[in-house]
């Protein structure tokens, strides 16, 4: 296999890398494409492997899957207002790599699982993947690769003080799934860390499994994050809050960092009276969110758990926020769940001890504290190349990236001056925030700069993960096939520029790294498909502007580009068979 050059490379099999895969074998089924996957199941965080009792999807039925095969689950399954287990995900992924078959090949026969790549190279335009599979070393030679890692493959561990002596079992969110499937005859004292929707799911299944649990949310950090309840929510043709966040018309609610200034916007973002709308709107799902818990009247809740109240702003995403889809999920926390507002000073033996706190025996210490984005397996050199984070001191571009991005900062004030006057917020120790790191400089947050064989999926923060992969495999199929006419090296770190500072302004402790789009997915799915050239996703100005994106509405893109991109293709194929143009 080493001296085989593969067609593409996909490193990652969840929804960006099974995506990818999918729509380019749709237009190439003659391809040889390899996916690799470190994990024993498909799916990355939707894997067999990741599951866990409490973990529900934070989408609709209708807003999941692929477009080209509907999504769908039991008829017995509960349901709250579309929302559902996120079991039926995993169980919809392993039946999808089954039923795609190109060349006589399932999609399934070409992933291999338990596949830990450990570093890739370039030589030669050949890329190299090094890993290790059942022990043994192998590589993979392709002429392009993707990688389809995400933001959520490499488990972000606090640094604890005493770990070494606390005796007790320490694991990520990660492994939660699989401690939660251990056979346990006692009840023992489980520490929560963290303050997001995964903290939450965590404390919510301890406790009905019947362990004590101390939820600790860290005092110097974002404080405990903003929850709502889907049940609340159905209004109109929508059947929860996350779909009426992918229609354009509220993406018009927020500054847009992809899309055209109108009447409309300039009114919301550049008048007096726009603001007040604006600040109505979200002051209200503000106090929403504080007051669903009941945090400081409900009848028997423990000493602490008052410390649950938000003070998240959700037009700045200053925090956590999430679907508390458990309609007893408060009803369960407040009496069994000691909430500690408390940074954690060291371990002990069996203990964990707070800074101006108690010291908590415990047993067990689950850190729901997010992942890392290191891509470890390139260099310290490639990383600066391709235009991932690296420490901005080692790189010897940094002043003209420095120069771009003060250029556009101004830009971005002056197209939007509330951006300038945001609520004070603080920011941990290691947060790229502090500019000791520099932000992707990826185009589209796909292409680096200078070597278009390689495109990063997933490598972005939206709040649907199945429209932007299958985006993302759109675009990137037309990259390589050369539909999308890239502009020029100049204008492209421009626009980085200008995604990066509106990024960092808009969202001022989630947006150093330029990949946080919460408000802005709408505007970069119809940049992308709008940069390939396909229309066929479009319902019409008002369905457009007032109705979600849903998965079905992506049917007709793969006839579209076929249609549209067929003769194109064969020509180029036959030139490079000629040996004629540079492929």
């Amino acid at each position: 296999m080493a001296s085989e050059v593969l067609d593409i490379v996909i490193v990652g099999a969840g929804l960006s890398g099974i995506s990818a895969a999918r729509f380019y074998l749709d237009v190439h089924p003659e391809s040889n494409v390899v996916v690799l996957e470190k994990d024993t199941s498909i799916g990355g965080p939707w894997g067999k492997s990741r599951m866990y009792p409490g973990f529900w999807s934070q989408s609709g039925i209708r807003m999941s899957g692929f477009s080209d095969v509907p999504f769908s689950v039991p008829k017995d399954a509960e349901v709250c207002n579309d929302i559902y287990e996120a079991k039926y995900v995993s169980d919809y992924l392993e039946n999808y790599v089954d039923s795609h078959v190109y060349a006589e090949k399932p999609l399934r026969d070409r992933i291999r699982l338990d596949f830990a790549v450990g570093r890739i190279t370039k030589a030669l335009d050949i890329w190299i993947v090094e890993g290790e599979q059942d022990g043994a070393s192998r590589s993979f030679k392709t002429k392009r690769l993707i990688v389809a890692t995400g933001i959520t493959s490499e488990p972000k561990m606090p640094i604890l003080a005493g770990s070494s002596t606390f005796g007790g079992q320490i694991l990520h969110q990660n492994d939660y799934g699989t401690f939660m499937t251990q056979p346990s005859s006692i009840a023992q004292k489980v520490a929560v860390i963290g303050a997001g929707k995964s903290a939450a799911d965590a404390v919510y299944g301890l406790v009905k499994a019947g362990h004590e649990v101390h939820w600790i949310i860290r005092k110097s950090g974002d404080g405990p994050g903003a929850f709502t309840n889907p049940a609340d929510n159905a209004k109109g043709p929508f059947l929860n809050d996350p779909e009426l966040a992918a229609t354009r018309m509220f993406a018009t609610m927020s500054p847009g960092c992809f899309t055209q200034p109108n009447a409309w916007t300039r009114f919301l973002h550049g008048t007096s009276l726009g603001d007040k709308v604006l600040e109505g709107v979200f002051n209200g799902a503000d106090e929403k969110c504080k007051k669903i818990g009941n945090f400081h009247g409900r009848p028997g809740a423990l000493d602490g758990f008052e410390d649950l109240e938000s003070n998240v702003k959700l037009f700045w995403v200053t925090g956590q926020f999430g679907l508390i889809q458990r309609p007893d999920f408060w009803d369960t926390v407040a009496p069994n769940v000691r909430v500690h507002s408390h940074d954690i000073a060291r371990l002990e033996n069996h203990k964990v001890v707070l800074k101006d706190g108690p010291s908590l025996p415990m047993d067990v210490i689950v850190c729901a504290t997010g992942f890392r984005n290191d891509f470890s397996f390139f260099s310290a050199e490639q990383r600066i190349q391709l235009g991932l984070p690296h420490l901005r001191a080692d790189d010897e571009a940094e002043a003209s990236w420095r120069t771009l991005e003060a250029t556009a900062d101004k830009e971005v004030l002056q197209k939007y001056p509330k951006l300038a006057t945001p609520p004070p917020v603080s920011l941990a120790p290691d947060s790229p925030s502090l500019n000791r790191i520099t932000p992707n400089r990826l185009y589209n947050c796909i292409l680096p700069i200078t070597d278009h064989s390689i495109a990063f999926h997933g490598n972005i923060y939206g709040p649907n993960g199945f429209r932007i992969a299958e985006v993302q495999a759109i675009w990137t199929t037309a990259l390589f096939d050369g539909i999308v006419q890239l502009p020029g090296k100049q204008a492209m770190q421009q626009d980085i520029a200008w995604v990066n500072a509106f990024n960092r302004r808009r969202y001022p402790t989630k947006g150093a790294l330029g990949n946080f789009f919460h408000y802005d997915m709408m505007g970069y799915l119809d940049r992308l498909l709008g940069q390939v050239g396909l229309t066929s996703y479009r319902k019409g100005w008002w369905a457009d502007l007032m109705y979600p994106l849903i998965a079905s509405d992506l049917q007709g893109t793969t006839g579209e580009y076929l249609r549209k991109y067929r003769a194109k293709m064969e020509g180029e194929r036959t030139d490079r068979a000629l040996g004629v143009g540079g492929g």
